[in-house]
């Protein structure tokens, strides 16, 4: 008898973005990796600085389709 392992494959989402709004003219998203469980790691990053709403929904629009295969997408959350 042989033994098989099968390892999971990677995980659905490989990063998660959170949007913070600090200012009346300042929005901050900030990168979290994800873990290959799913968990958040516990270092994150500032990856854009904007003065609008729309200025970050349209960085992640164009985030969002450099990736176009959906294992790849990144979870974002509004806080």
């Amino acid at each position: 008898m042989s033994n098989v392992v099968y390892l999971r494959q990677q995980a659905s989402v490989s990063e998660s973005y959170r949007v913070e709004q600090k200012g009346p003219r300042s929005w901050w998203v900030i990168c979290q990796p994800l873990a290959w469980d799913g968990t958040p790691t516990t270092t994150s990053r500032v990856v854009l600085f904007a003065h609008s709403d729309a200025e970050v929904q349209a960085w992640l629009a164009a985030r969002q389709q450099q990736y176009r295969a959906p294992r790849d997408m990144a979870r974002v959350v509004r806080a």
